[in-house]
């Protein structure tokens, strides 16, 4: 097998016009070619998958590094992110011009979920500083975050996007709304891939934590999310409470009860 492939470079030149034949590594000419989808348009390259790939992702590379940078235990370090919000901005503006509808059903989840996540912080930003969302007007249902070209609210993206779309109670979980009560803000984005398992870590996480879930006895105290959202969690396993089991050990006969929600932001100390 040859070790190189034949090109005709015929770009720019016009037509007809003498051209030699070149040899370039295969690994050279998909560079090249990356390079050139890449400038050539914008979306396809978001959307494109590595190269092989069958499936087409999305590029939550610049998220990565917000969520590595300023994202400890689920809380974020806003003063430092409002002083340093290249990256972010970054993947605001990738988010703004998606087509989420060309991704596989997975990754448009994962897509979904990172984006209310990277809305919520920029959101907590736009009024900082704060010390509870509540502080800023109409936090969750004022659009403000531009996704996949609308600008749309965060309870837009729950009520309208990933509740009845994906019908994956799991999701709800993944969801960090900027509170201390709510779920943590996890330290690496979703993906379709590996969305299965994160899901799941997710909840487990969440609902080992004091404000998932409190167990005294038979009592079983759980996060209001499980009141609010209650529907989500008895469609998924038929009870609240066995939703909840399949995460934590719960006792036999587990008496529900539901905690006092924490609105205060989710910062880190």
């Amino acid at each position: 097998m040859t070790r190189g492939i034949l090109l005709l470079l015929l770009a720019s030149r016009p037509l007809g016009s003498a051209e030699r034949l070149r040899v370039f590594p295969v690994a050279q000419v998909f560079s090249r070619l990356a390079s050139w989808m890449s400038l050539a348009s914008p979306r396809l390259a978001t959307l494109a998958g590595p190269l092989g790939s069958a499936e087409p992702t999305f590029d939550h590379s610049a998220w990565a590094r917000v969520l590595a940078r300023f994202v400890r235990a689920g809380r974020v370090d806003y003063a430092g992110l409002a002083h340093s919000r290249r990256d972010l901005d970054a993947y605001l503006a990738l988010l703004g011009r998606a087509q989420a509808s060309n991704l596989p059903p997975r990754e448009q989840l994962a897509f979904w979920i990172n984006a209310y996540n990277a809305c919520v912080v920029a959101g907590v930003l736009r009024s900082w500083p704060v010390r509870s969302v509540r502080e800023a007007p109409e936090f969750f249902r004022r659009p403000r975050c531009q996704v996949a070209g609308k600008t749309r609210a965060l309870d837009e993206l729950v009520q309208d996007i990933i509740r009845p779309t994906f019908k994956d109670a799991r999701a709800l979980l993944a969801l960090a709304p900027g509170t201390r009560g709510g779920p943590p803000l996890a330290s690496v984005p979703y993906a379709g891939a590996q969305l299965e398992a994160a899901l799941d870590t997710q909840a487990r996480a969440y609902l080992a934590a004091p404000v998932g879930a409190k167990v005294r006895g038979s009592v079983v105290r759980l996060s209001a999310l499980f009141n609010w959202y209650a529907d989500d969690f008895v469609r998924a396993a038929g009870t609240v409470p066995a939703f909840v089991a399949r995460y934590r050990t719960l006792p036999a006969q587990p008496h529900i009860e539901y905690l006092d929600y924490d609105w205060s932001l989710n910062v880190r100390d």
